[in-house]
């Protein structure tokens, strides 16, 4: 077998080399097969048998080793557009988690958004229907609001603001400047008209109050601490 190949090799350098210039059966310059390069080389030198002068077996085996790449480079070529598919999914899937995490964030704070509105108007709506002070009364009510329609004038009759019989809230208000005024919690008029809290307490009952470390008075009047709870800054417990 090997000297078979030896045979064709010397044919094929005896027809390829005339003058030092590498010619085919056509009289051109041939793309002459080496037999010892490899299989790429070997498909792109060989097209036809008559371009090397080849014998018919190298021609064959030429042609299988043409064949062979032509089969590697299409699984090569799956493998990188695979790679590549592989490759725009996975940024793809990237790009879609941080949207994803973008929505979830969106959501997240609207939903804090809207808890946080909900615990206003219902911390709203418990003061609204909560009276600032232990009475149903409506003037009481007005003269906290400051509704000017709803106080009671004491113009023509001043005792009108401490007579029970013509004022079902008499004993807590006094007539001063024509209107009757709260005792029980106008600051102003605390206790008595024109006695006035010094700045910062507020007049609960009728008392000056300091609402900040006050138990039975804790950040507001009548906010009363537990027993034994002492009262900070107006907050129950701060100190704990």
């Amino acid at each position: 077998m090997a000297q078979k190949r030896e045979k064709r090799e010397e044919d094929w350098e005896e027809h390829c080399w005339e003058d030092g210039v590498r010619v085919g059966d056509n009289g051109e310059q041939g793309r002459c097969y080496d037999f010892w390069t490899d299989f790429s080389e070997c498909m792109s030198r060989c097209r036809e048998p008559k371009d090397c002068s080849l014998l018919r077996d190298d021609y064959l085996e030429c042609l299988h080793h043409s064949k062979e790449f032509q089969r590697r480079n299409r699984i090569y070529k799956e493998e990188q557009r695979q790679k590549r598919a592989a490759e725009r999914k996975a940024k793809e899937e990237a790009k879609g988690g941080d949207v994803d995490m973008l929505a979830f964030s969106i959501h997240h704070w609207l939903l804090l958004l809207c808890l946080s509105v909900a615990t206003l108007g219902e911390t709203d709506a418990i003061r609204s229907a909560s009276p600032p002070y232990p009475t149903r009364s409506k003037f009481l009510r007005a003269a906290v609001l400051g509704g000017r329609r709803q106080r009671l004038m004491c113009t023509a009759d001043p005792g009108v603001c401490s007579d029970r019989k013509k004022n079902p809230w008499g004993g807590s208000t006094c007539c001063f400047q024509q209107y009757c005024k709260d005792t029980a919690r106008d600051p102003d008029h605390c206790g008595d008209c024109g006695r006035r809290c010094a700045y910062g307490l507020l007049c609960c009952g009728g008392e000056c109050t300091d609402v900040r470390d006050d138990p039975d008075h804790c950040g507001s009047c009548y906010s009363r601490c537990a027993a034994g709870i002492r009262c900070s800054f107006g907050m129950c417990g701060y100190s704990h």
